[in-house]
Order: C-alpha cells, then structure tokens, then sequence
C-alpha cells in the first residue's frame, strides 16, 4: 500500500491466525479497491479459492476408499492403521483431486483437504485443527481428534452445491476485476 498502486486487489485470501478460532478482518483491507475473502460470513464479499476452476474437479471418480486422510504433512499428520493418505506436500493437484475423488469420507488436517474434499462433494471430517482458517467454511464441517473422528461421521455431510458455488463466485468476482483493470488503462 505505501508505493501507492493504482488499484489494490485482494482475491480469495483467507484468515490463519495459529491457535486460534477468532476471526478477525484486517483493518488494512479498507484501503483496497475490491476484496473477496475465503471466509464466510464477513463484511467482505465470500470469494472461495480460485482452486475450484481447475478441471479436475470437472471429472467423476470411482470409489474406491470409504475413508482417506489428506494430512498437513508438517503439523497434523494422520496416521489410522488401514486408511490410505496422502499428504500437503503432493504437488500435483490432479494426483490430489483424484485420491480424494476416490472417496466417500475424507479426514484432514489440511485447509485445502477439506476445501477440495467439499467440492467434490464428499463427507469431510477436519482432525484437529491448528489455526482459525479451519472456522471460515460456508458450510458446516466436523471437527474431530484422531481418536473420536469416527463418532462423528454422522454430522458429516457432503453439499453438491459447494462447487458451482465456488465456481459462481470467482467468475463474478473475475467480472468485477477485469471491469476495474479495464477503468485503470
């Protein structure tokens, strides 16, 4: 903000305060031009992860894994006897999208394991969370410990909205900042 750009932009950037379930917009954000935040429920406009328009999320997967972890490799990880993981530290977001399209229960610890998980319009149980992130979602998603996760399977839902949705949400929102380039040039 100090080299005074023409126009300030924030898209789809979210809260993660660690230890810490408050969430708290900076005051910062007042001085951009258009915000749109992952959080929801906030003064400013809900623009989920740009993420959700990758064409993975376009195809259908077979299941073949009733529960899979998606760790946070460094800080939650998520070791169950018989249940296949995969970790934050894969970098292909195909290889990701199609493992947990391969599942109906995913058990994460990772923002964008329940994020993708909800997209794909699976059950999603987020194990112990680390960081006020994990309290933004649109929708409802259970919170567990590695040692009650399966007790609370049944508050865990799937929301075959949740990709549209997202989708909505950044096009409109893409809309908006083309419209606000374009009045800069």
């Amino acid at each position: 903000m100090a080299a005074k750009p023409k126009k300030l932009i924030c898209w789809g950037a979210g809260h993660n305060k660690h230890n810490g379930v408050e969430i708290k917009m900076p005051t910062y954000l007042k001085g951009y031009d258009l915000v749109g935040i992952r959080d929801y429920g906030y003064e400013y406009e809900y623009v989920p992860c740009v993420s959700c328009m990758h064409s993975a999320f376009d195809k259908k997967y077979e299941i073949e894994n009733k529960v899979v972890a998606y760790e946070h490799s460094a800080l939650v990880p998520i070791n169950i006897e018989g249940i296949p993981k995969i970790g934050n530290s894969e970098r292909d977001i195909a290889k990701v999208i199609a493992f947990l399209g391969g599942a109906e229960i995913i058990l994460t610890g990772s923002y964008h394991g329940a994020y993708w998980g909800l997209l794909l319009n699976k059950k999603v149980i987020i194990i112990n969370p680390f960081s006020s992130k994990f309290f933004g979602f649109k929708y409802k998603v259970p919170i567990a410990s590695l040692h009650n996760w399966k007790e609370k399977i049944s508050e865990a839902r799937a929301y075959p909205e949740a990709l549209s949705e997202a989708r909505k949400a950044n096009l409109a929102f893409a809309g908006k900042v083309e419209k606000l380039v374009n009045c800069v040039m």
